[in-house]
């Protein structure tokens, strides 16, 4: 895996990152009403994790990671 150096001091996300690290817990949540009548037929968990993680990994935002060895 690549990744990039983030400058945190001169990042347009800084005040986010900090709330997010500083003062809740750094998960992500969301309740939404979906139409599954086109899954509904396959098994719903790993289906539903699939298509979860597709659409994540398309926000850059979303993706984080530290690097702890410098």
């Amino acid at each position: 895996m690549k990744f990039n150096y983030i400058d945190i001091e001169n990042w347009d996300r800084k005040e986010y990152f900090n709330h997010y690290m500083s003062n809740v817990p750094c998960t992500y949540s969301m309740t939404v009403k979906l139409d599954i009548t086109k899954i509904k037929n396959k098994k719903l968990y790993p289906t539903m994790i699939y298509y979860i993680t597709k659409v994540v990994n398309n926000h850059n935002e979303f993706k984080t990671s530290f690097i702890y060895n410098g």
